[in-house]
């Protein structure tokens, strides 16, 4: 683009502007792989186009120099190449080369006929060459002493790579975001309301955990406020409903999480309703002995909110063994969060041993574990979704489930460690997010971390912990408390 201005000495101005289009008649481009490492074979590559009318001889001459393996007693490996290019194609000069350490190639090329030539140069970055390797170790412990050694690999490199040592008094740790989230929760139907106040009472359980300058003002007395409305939710039948206390909304699956909230509240000092929790084990005990689900509820939903009523009703010694016989059979259309509940209650029902024992191993079949975690997965479709179900709600369960049946005599030799590890599962779980995903997930979630506190964490900690280097220390840090 061309722009000309004229000016008098006086006022007299004028201005004027064109535009033309220029090309090459030839041009080279590089044609070089995206990282280059020390001991690469790889092809450095120039393009030269031919941007004319006419077909043209072009010559090709490239070069490179640097940290690369040439022939003895020369510092450069070069090629040349004539190539007869069509108007306005390209065509690629190829010079093969060995990277013989880290540092830097300077690469040249030149290329055209008497016409016109082009040339530049480029640079490539050889970086070193090596192979990270992580090893872990990990565990928890409650003795008196414990050491744990590290070999280091003979002839390792020293410019890579780094030891680092994590510590913790607790595995449970974050879970102010948790809190956070049902404290500012605005939303007012049954479940959302009953979570939140059973929440801030979990809140007071576990302030140990929690920074100092994490509060909740009002986490006292909401979950009294909460039980006190209790009534508003729940139909003539006994059931709970999200919004409307009538027959027809009462919701079997919100029933059962209720009285399963209650007994947390139970726990935790706080007693229910009497009138209210009174009839709503008389609905749960209906819908154990008989047939009232809704119509989109599958064999698998029902035999689900049916083993979370048992759990439920375990607890307060509402249920018998032969109970849990009865339903028994239907093990395998529960999903894993039914069958968590149905180990639950299972361990609420005195003379259910081998109940137990058939439980906890269909729990374990749909175990996974790796890098220190342990996960319960399995494939179920989504009409589930209408009890409010969820990949982490269920393992929340099942840590529950597997932390309660540890303490057992029969049950310890099959849970093992597995409970720290699924803890390590669900606190990892909400990766860059401080809370969970919805409102039972941080419920069951959080109420496992508490069972799993109360079961393994119970003492304070008082850990003096040293990291030695051969002789020399490189660290040292104490724990008093959570």
């Amino acid at each position: 683009r061309v722009l000309a201005m004229a000016v008098t000495p006086g006022d007299r101005m004028g201005l004027g502007e064109g535009q033309f289009k220029v090309n090459r008649p030839t041009e080279i481009r590089p044609v070089m792989p995206n990282q280059v490492t020390e001991g690469d074979n790889f092809e450095a590559g120039f393009n030269i186009m031919n941007r004319t009318p006419q077909k043209r001889q072009l010559t090709v001459t490239l070069s490179a120099q640097g940290v690369i393996d040439t022939a003895e007693g020369q510092k450069t490996r070069q090629v040349s190449q004539t190539l007869e290019i069509e108007p306005f194609k390209r065509a690629t000069v190829w010079l093969p080369l060995k990277t013989t350490e880290d540092g830097l190639i300077r690469l040249t090329a030149r290329g055209g006929d008497a016409l016109d030539q082009d040339g530049m140069v480029h640079t490539i970055v050889v970086q070193k060459r090596y192979r990270l390797e992580t090893a872990a170790t990990y565990g928890s412990t409650v003795a008196p002493t414990v050491f744990e050694r590290i070999l280091f690999p003979q002839d390792i490199r020293t410019d890579v790579g780094q030891v680092s040592l994590m510590l913790s008094p607790s595995v449970i740790g974050n879970i102010e975001g948790a809190f956070r989230y049902l404290r500012d929760y605005s939303y007012s139907c049954w479940e959302q309301v009953l979570t939140r106040g059973v929440m801030a009472s979990h809140y007071n359980n576990l302030k140990a955990y929690l920074a100092e300058d994490f509060t909740w003002p009002d986490s006292e007395h909401l979950p009294r406020s909460m039980l006190e409305r209790a009534a508003e939710y729940q139909a003539p039948n006994g059931g709970m409903t999200y919004f409307i206390a009538q027959d027809s909304y009462a919701s079997p699956y919100l029933s059962a999480y209720t009285a399963l909230a209650f007994n947390w509240l139970r726990k935790s000092g706080y007693e229910a309703p009497a009138a209210v929790e009174e009839k709503l084990h008389e609905y749960l005990l209906t819908m154990l002995r008989r047939d009232v689900m809704p119509d989109f509820y599958t064999k698998g939903m029902a035999s689900t909110v049916r083993a979370v009523a048992l759990a439920a009703l375990a607890d307060p010694g509402k249920i018998s063994l032969s109970d849990l016989q009865r339903y028994q059979p239907h093990l395998p259309q529960m999903s894993l969060f039914g069958k968590a509940h149905f180990l639950l209650a299972a361990l609420g029902v005195k003379g259910s041993d081998t109940i137990r024992t058939e439980v906890c191993n269909r729990i374990l079949a749909h175990a996974n574990q790796s890098g220190g975690k342990f996960v319960f997965s399995e494939v179920i479709d989504d009409s589930y979704a209408r009890i409010l179900s969820s990949a982490l709600r269920t393992n929340g369960a099942v840590l529950s489930a597997l932390t309660a049946y540890g303490f057992s005599g029969q049950g310890k030799q099959f849970v093992g460690d597995i409970p720290f590890k699924l803890v390590r599962t669900i606190t990892q779980s909400r990766k860059n997010r401080d809370h969970w995903e919805n409102t039972q997930e941080n419920m069951f979630c959080m109420n496992a971390l508490i069972d799993y506190s109360r079961g393994y964490e119970s003492e304070p900690p008082d850990m003096t912990l040293r990291v030695l280097f051969d002789a020399a220390e490189m660290g040292r840090a104490e724990f008093t408390d959570l």
